[in-house]
């Protein structure tokens, strides 16, 4: 018969392999549940990482894991807390009492905290979209301590939580800015689009950053995904910073990517983007005064096998009715309507008017 620490280690072991064996699974979380009182806090830390890991939400078990941790939280150590609120937030597990719980132990023992807890444990409460003022100024104040020991996915993740959170300390960004371009040669692709999504989020004209950011998504422009191209894409546009060299090279990246026969990951079916699809990019074009661009880009939209974005029909529309080009107007309206390329007629007939 497994003991607590024999069912926790089984589920840590199988997040660790990427196994997700469902009968065993199932067994061995009930038999967690029935023993859910003999387990001690890196237990209950081991096994929450293991269900978030394997991406098991839903999990009754998750219930009871989080009232324990809930009940023997005084006797968790720094990284038992911040891996557990992870799981939580992985797994969109909203337990308000214990959601408030961690973040007043976390405040409590944060000069304890490494980099990576603190960073961590800031993402989660963004990701559970939970606002904790003293939480955020008691890890703001350590991060300012510590700052040169942070590493570049470190400094990503708090500058994702601060615009998830809509959080505008400007003494707390420019210093994570500048630790970013202390190391920017170290940035991966992820974290050059993520850092200036969450910049341009919070309108956060950080020059000297946005320059750097600028350069190195340009050098690494082949190796970026359309979700990179994406963001990075918006987030210039949304901000109003003028990169001429960084536009070109995410131009000639999307229409790479967006010409028929490209494969699959192309432009037209990227999903869950930032606004939504290849809008963003289309918007960005607009934004930027590359209105070429943007219709080469909707016009991939328009291919029989793609499924059309009614976001970048809507702008599309907008910028031929500001051109005053009827026929543009015409065709895209018929994608609109769905009236198979016909004339659908003025305006005032296809909707009624307040």
């Amino acid at each position: 018969m497994l003991n607590a620490q024999d069912l926790s280690n089984t589920l840590w072991a199988m997040a660790k392999l990427e196994m997700a064996h469902l009968p065993l699974l199932d067994a061995v979380t009930a038999e967690s549940m029935k023993k859910i009182d003999e387990f001690n806090p890196q237990s209950i830390s081991n096994s929450g990482w293991a269900l978030a890991t394997l991406l098991l939400d839903g999990q009754p078990v998750m219930a009871s894991l989080a009232a324990a941790a809930l009940e023997k939280l005084p006797r968790f150590e720094r990284q038992s807390i911040s891996n557990f609120i992870w799981s939580c937030a992985k797994l969109q597990h909203k337990d308000e009492e214990l959601i408030e719980a961690v973040a007043v132990a976390a405040v409590e023992g944060i000069s304890t905290f490494d980099p990576q807890a603190l960073s961590n444990t800031l993402w989660s409460f963004a990701n559970l979209e939970c606002w904790h003022r003293p939480l955020k100024e008691a890890i703001s104040q350590e991060v300012l301590r510590i700052q040169t020991e942070l590493t570049t996915q470190e400094v990503t993740n708090i500058c994702w939580a601060l615009a998830k959170l809509w959080c505008h300390d400007s003494t707390f960004l420019k210093a994570l800015a500048a630790q970013a371009m202390e190391h920017a040669d170290e940035l991966n692709k992820q974290e050059i689009s993520v850092m200036a999504w969450a910049f341009a989020t919070l309108n956060f004209r950080h020059q000297a950053l946005l320059g750097s950011l600028g350069m190195h998504a340009i050098k690494r422009m082949s190796e970026f995904g359309e979700l990179e191209i994406s963001n990075t894409a918006w987030a210039f546009a949304r901000i109003a910073v003028r990169n001429d060299r960084l536009m070109n090279s995410i131009s000639d990246a999307s229409m790479a990517r967006a010409r028929p026969g490209a494969g699959p990951g192309t432009v037209d079916s990227i999903e869950g983007l930032n606004p939504n699809g290849i809008y963003s990019i289309v918007w960005s074009s607009w934004r930027t005064g590359r209105a070429q661009l943007m219709a080469s880009l909707a016009r991939q939209q328009e291919r029989p096998d793609a499924d059309p974005e009614p976001l970048v029909r809507g702008l599309l529309l907008m910028e031929s009715a500001w051109q005053k080009d009827q026929q543009r107007e015409t065709e895209v309206m018929s994608l609109l309507l769905g009236t198979g390329g016909k004339d659908p007629g003025p305006l005032s007939e296809r909707f009624e008017c307040f």
